[in-house]
């Protein structure tokens, strides 16, 4: 009898949650040409060492009502209405920025970001990060471009040119959550 009353009395207070919030292809249109992203980035350690020799860049979308949203709200938004390609620029480039403050203040650490398999089916790609390590002064070998097992084998064919042209200039590779 408690336990019941107590339930009733509980669920009586109680206002229903507020709807979930989701966003569309303009909300992130907008999110992208108004800087709303940022970049949380994750220390990884040398177990050897101690040191902080690494560390990932990890989007988030700052949006002026709904917060802080993760990225598993909107990247597959992103890879669906064809806006990944311009999410992932402006990742690489905001860390690439705030990775050159790092290392023009001594703090030399190599830099991982996660890519889209879309990204990678994309040949312009290669491209485009050999332009701009080249412009910016960059040493490829430092970025690692992180994919997942499960994105890499649904488009392995069409990926593996770009994988090999990335390599071949540099870059390193990772396969994420293997």
């Amino acid at each position: 009898n408690l336990l019941a009353q107590f339930n009733q009395s509980k669920n009586s207070d109680v206002s229903p949650p507020p709807p979930i919030w989701m966003p569309s292809k303009n909300d992130l249109e907008k999110a992208l040409n108004n800087h709303e992203l940022l970049l949380h980035f994750q220390p990884q350690v040398n177990l050897n060492t101690g040191l902080v020799n690494r560390v990932e860049a990890l989007v988030r979308w700052h949006h002026p009502q709904h917060g802080l949203i993760y990225p598993d709200k909107f990247i597959p938004l992103a890879e669906q209405e064809g806006l990944i390609d311009q999410l992932t620029q402006q990742v690489i480039e905001m860390a690439i920025w705030e990775w050159q403050a790092w290392w023009l203040d001594n703090k030399e650490m190599n830099l991982s970001i996660n890519i889209s398999a879309n990204n990678i089916c994309n040949h312009d790609f290669p491209e485009y990060l050999i332009r701009l390590f080249h412009d910016n002064g960059l040493p490829a070998s430092q970025l690692s471009l992180e994919l997942t097992e499960s994105q890499l084998m649904m488009q392995w064919g069409t990926s593996l040119d770009t994988l090999t042209r990335l390599r071949m200039n540099g870059f390193s590779l990772s396969i994420d959550d293997f």
